[in-house]
């Protein structure tokens, strides 16, 4: 088995290729004044339990992957988009 076929997970491809459909992050995002999913997710005003925000620091944030590649996976991102 290869590398990409032991990621590659294709029950994702539904979830993966609709994000546009479902007015998901464009590539124009950044610069449209949106900002980025996570920059979205820390305005929206959700608690941090609704938000999957398990960490919270001076100057980032931990956030749990919607759809983990392995138990225990997590994201950490700064506030400021970079």
């Amino acid at each position: 088995m290869s590398e990409l076929q032991r990621l590659w997970n294709g029950w994702r491809n539904e979830y993966v290729t609709s994000a546009g459909a479902a007015g998901g992050v464009g590539a124009d995002d950044a610069t449209s004044g949106r900002g980025s999913v996570f920059t979205r997710i820390l305005r929206s005003g959700m608690s941090d339990e609704q938000a999957y925000i398990v960490f919270r620091g001076a100057e980032v944030f931990a956030i749990l992957n919607a759809f983990p590649y392995a138990v225990g996976h997590v994201l950490v991102l700064p506030y400021r988009e970079v």
